[in-house]
């Protein structure tokens, strides 16, 4: 079996940590928004931005460089590389971790009270400077797990375990009068069992390095000249998903970056359909590109482009037209300011899906280095709205300069995708979707603002109602797409493709589109 058919043989694996990811995740932002107020939920997302940047720092691009050279020597035979690129990636990250720990824990007491003036932050982050090393070298370790293509592994322990000990530890720290540190310590304990978990399945199922008797050869130059310039492509994207929280804290005050981080996380619903569909683009893409195929690569691209437009369309208008509602239902009614956030950054999270898989092209076609570019571009365009915005419109301003960087970001890919290979994914058929949720939204605004106010039904009666009201939304939208001809012979095209990739047979979904195309 070759490696594409293993690489896709595990998308069901990962579909399934995907999805598990994403419900522990948004199970944990409720637990934490309805047991914390919001300016601490705010202290949680400034720490958590500070500490994201503190462990890409000590990571240094490292564990990018195992993932290339761990599968390049395991497929020559070489375990005795594999087992000194395991080795020198360990040693470097557990070196800078430390370094950058202690650096993080010096530097708390200025960053929690001279520049945002709240001495909890200080705290926080001092329990984060503790996690460091934990969430460094498990990060490692997790990825070497990936690049032995055994992804069971990964999803186990950072999808399901790592979340399971997040939400229970915190649970039971709140219960003895915990708050804020209980999150604290709960991320930290996570991240100390996901390494553990990481270790002994290496050790014990993968690639036992620490016990067998192979000589390591150590290529600490070639790991670290192969890392560095992803690292620079790494900050840069922290950069652009980051910022407005810090800004939002500097220039307000951690309350706000609560409600906004709510907001926040609630708007990345409308990029699950994106996220779901990448996992079978990439691979199919490279492959296709490695042999020349062009035309496939066109008909996937514009096909996967117009799945996500149409699956995602429907989950915006519910977003924008209920957002109020929603925050209120899942977070509580301290949430509701954050509605005109949740708005803005559901129309921008849906551009980045409406513009296609245009990032993962390039990458697809060799030319990450436009995606560098684009990424720094959008950064620097993204902070320097928020500096102009924030002061002036507040939330609304940050999410504007956040939808408005994400959309560039992927406006510039799309524009050089097109530059480099004469492909754009548009066509007519994006007219079915549209006229179908132009013509269901006029009931749906009816039912929002002159139907029973929803939360005036305990949780979790109210979010009940509303997943019946998307659900419904959801299936009347997609059969009048197929009544007014939304469905057509492409989409017959690619599903056959990709089952025979996959080797996944989805007939029930296969005869549909051929009787409605």
């Amino acid at each position: 079996m070759d490696d594409l058919s293993v690489v896709l043989k595990g998308a069901g694996i990962t579909f399934f940590g995907f999805f598990a990811s994403k419900i522990f995740g948004y199970i944990y932002s409720i637990i934490i928004a309805r047991s914390l107020h919001p300016s601490e939920v705010g202290i949680l997302a400034v720490a958590a931005g500070v500490l994201g940047f503190v462990i890409m720092f000590a990571n240094l691009g490292v564990p990018m460089g195992v993932l290339r050279y761990v599968p390049f020597y395991k497929s020559r035979g070489q375990d005795a590389k594999v087992k000194g690129t395991l080795l020198s990636g360990i040693a470097i990250t557990f070196v800078s971790s430390i370094v950058f720990a202690l650096a993080l824990f010096f530097f708390s007491d200025f960053i929690g009270l001279g520049v945002y003036n709240e001495p909890v932050v200080s705290n926080v982050l001092k329990v984060f400077s503790i996690a460091v090393p934990f969430a460094a070298i498990s990060s490692l370790l997790i990825i070497t797990i990936q690049s032995f293509k055994q992804l069971q592994y990964r999803v186990l322990t950072r999808n399901i375990m790592e979340n399971i000990v997040k939400i229970s530890s915190f649970l039971v720290l709140f219960f003895f009068g915990f708050r804020v540190m209980a999150a604290s310590f709960a991320l930290l304990f996570s991240y100390v069992v996901s390494l553990f978990l990481a270790f002994f399945f290496i050790e014990k199922k993968i690639f036992p390095f620490v016990k067998s008797k192979i000589k390591a050869e150590y290529h600490l130059k070639t790991l670290m000249s192969f890392s560095w310039p992803l690292f620079a492509a790494t900050f840069f994207a922290l950069l652009l998903t980051t910022i407005d929280f810090f800004m939002l804290g500097y220039f307000l005050d951690t309350a706000a970056v609560g409600i906004y981080s709510m907001s926040e996380t609630l708007s990345r619903l409308i990029l699950v359909v994106e996220q779901c569909l990448i996992i079978l683009f990439v691979p199919i893409a490279t492959g296709y590109f490695a042999l020349g195929k062009k035309d496939e690569i066109s008909l996937l691209f514009k096909t996967i482009t117009r799945w996500i437009f149409l699956f995602s369309l429907p989950i915006l208008v519910f977003l924008v037209l209920f957002s109020a509602p929603l925050l209120e239902a899942f977070y509580g009614a301290q949430y509701v300011p954050g509605f005109i956030s949740l708005s803005i950054l559901s129309i921008g999270f849906f551009f980045v899906g409406a513009v296609g898989p245009t990032h993962d092209m390039l990458k697809a076609i060799g030319k990450p280095k436009y995606n560098l570019a684009n990424t720094i571009v959008s950064a620097v365009v993204n902070v320097a709205l928020n500096w102009t915005l924030i002061p002036i419109c507040g939330l609304a301003g940050a999410a504007f300069a956040t939808a408005f960087s994400y959309m560039l970001w992927n406006v510039l890919s799309l524009v050089e995708v097109y530059y480099l290979t004469k492909i754009h994914p548009y066509t007519k058929t994006y007219v079915h979707p549209v006229v179908s949720v132009a013509i269901l939204a006029v009931p749906l605004w009816f039912l929002r603002f002159f139907g029973p106010n929803v939360n005036s039904f305990p949780l979790p009666l109210n979010i009940a109602i509303l997943a019946v009201y998307s659900g419904v939304f959801y299936i009347v939208y997609l059969g009048l797409v197929v009544v007014l001809g939304g469905l057509n012979k492409e989409d017959l095209m690619v599903l056959r493709r990709i089952e025979d990739k996959t080797g996944f047979k989805i007939n029930f979904l296969r005869n549909f589109v051929k009787r409605f195309s």
